[in-house]
């Protein structure tokens, strides 16, 4: 009877530190990653066009579009998803068609189907490519998550005791390291992001720079052609 009622106790403790992780993370996944996402986008493409950004404008930018943004990455991921689930290839080429959509919510000011029809366009001719990075990027996530796994398994039990505070502090030291490691594969995909609209739309810096202040839907004019002599 004392044992089952000491487990009592313990399960009624543990209810509400369980609670409570599951609105962290909840919280985590559904405002402060999107924002820090989005905010690390905006500051990357910015710097790229050679432009002054600052911490409290990056942030400021994302948050003036934070619903359009975090409802179209739910509805890419919804859509993403149920691809996978459908004998996992249709899942892999949505994932390449809509690799983009962030970039385009953020840095023009496209939401929803648009920006998944903007992303499609932009990715069209170079799908392979696209997916080559695509690949790369989640090996490099599976290797890291593993990595983190490991050191999270070691350190954990240094820092708590019992399974609840060892997921805590393993829940914990996993999304801090993200932190750090989370802005490389943004970067690169930036970066390949301009790489496609120069290519595609034959933009140079200097209209990249102006599309970034021009409201949603704006496309600046191919260059003429060269007069024939």
């Amino acid at each position: 009877l004392e044992a089952t009622r000491e487990a009592r106790e313990v399960a009624a403790a543990a209810v509400p530190a369980m609670i409570g992780m599951f609105v962290t993370l909840f919280l985590f996944a559904m405002v402060a990653q999107p924002m820090a996402t989005g905010a690390i986008t905006r500051a990357v493409g910015t710097r790229y066009l050679n432009e002054e950004i600052s911490v409290g404008k990056a942030y400021k930018a994302i948050a003036s579009i934070f619903f359009k943004y975090l409802g179209t990455i739910l509805l890419t991921g919804l859509v993403i998803g149920l691809g996978m689930m459908l004998c996992l290839v249709p899942g892999l080429i949505f994932a390449t068609w809509f690799a983009f959509v962030s970039q385009v919510v953020v840095l023009e000011g496209i939401g929803g189907t648009k920006a998944m029809g903007r992303s499609r366009e932009l990715v069209r001719g170079f799908g392979w490519r696209v997916f080559g990075y695509f690949l790369l990027t989640l090996a490099l996530n599976i290797l890291i998550g593993w990595i983190l796994g490991l050191l999270g398994g070691l350190i954990a039990p240094l820092l708590s005791s019992g399974p609840l505070g060892i997921t805590l502090v393993n829940q914990a030291f996993q999304q801090v390291v993200n932190l750090f490691v989370m802005p490389y594969f943004i970067i690169v995909m930036i970066l390949l992001y301009y790489d496609l609209r120069v290519r595609k739309e034959a933009f140079d810096l200097e209209l990249l720079s102006k599309s970034l202040a021009a409201p949603a839907g704006y496309s600046a004019a191919k260059p003429s052609p060269p007069p024939t002599t």
